[in-house]
């Protein structure tokens, strides 16, 4: 993945923000029963900003120990993304590259501390939050951001993002709070930590049964 130099000229390798992960929620779309919404999935988002930071050359700030783990880990992830259909043949293998891949932004920020290298857990969640912060600026349709997960309606402009992503279409979602919500897809599920998930799900339930009476015109 090619990083932005618009996101790059803001960011100071030796003096990362430390701002998390990026969450948001439109403060209209809270407490509110959606429908006919639009989710997008980034695949390997974390991982691919990783890789940029290798491809940018940023990796070698760090120690020759942290640089060939970087260099190794874009080896890894470039070989499982392009071979991931016949990994996949093989359930141990590929469990053990998602784990490995997965688990390597937490050795990434515990590496970059014992190594007394820059920061680069800390990059990755700054430049991703620069490209959100440009992404809301530029979308009116956005309802809500998680990591990863986009939830929005109507059209959006991922302003070129080089990530793949898939796309799906929820027929209803009820959002409590940021990392809390309801949605039908196939069946209704909750997500996040909800004091009674059975009260949420009885919730949309009766928002559900609401419009399906309201298009009836009962």
């Amino acid at each position: 993945m090619k990083l932005e130099s618009k996101y790059l000229s803001k960011i100071d390798l030796d003096n990362i923000k430390n701002v998390g992960g990026f969450n948001w929620l439109c403060p209209l779309a809270k407490g509110v029963c959606l429908k006919n919404i639009k989710q997008i999935q980034f695949r390997g988002l974390y991982s691919n900003i990783i890789c940029g930071i290798v491809d940018s050359g940023l990796h070698k700030k760090a120690n020759d120990g942290l640089q060939k783990s970087l260099e190794s880990f874009k080896n890894k992830y470039e070989y499982f993304e392009k071979n991931r259909s016949t990994i996949k043949l093989d359930p141990q293998k590929y469990k053990d590259y998602k784990t490995s891949i997965n688990s390597f932004y937490g050795t990434l920020g515990f590496l970059s501390k014992t190594d007394k290298s820059p920061n680069y857990s800390g990059f990755v969640t700054e430049y991703l939050t620069y490209y959100y912060d440009e992404l809301l600026e530029k979308n009116n349709s956005i309802l809500y951001i998680d990591t990863d997960t986009i939830f929005y309606a109507g059209e959006i402009d991922l302003l070129g993002i080089d990530v793949s992503y898939s796309t799906d279409s929820i027929d209803y979602i009820l959002f409590d709070s940021v990392k809390r919500y309801t949605m039908l897809k196939e069946e209704i599920i909750t997500r996040g930590l909800f004091k009674d998930p059975k009260e949420a799900i009885s919730l949309l339930r009766t928002y559900i049964r609401q419009d399906k009476l309201e298009q009836l015109d009962l």
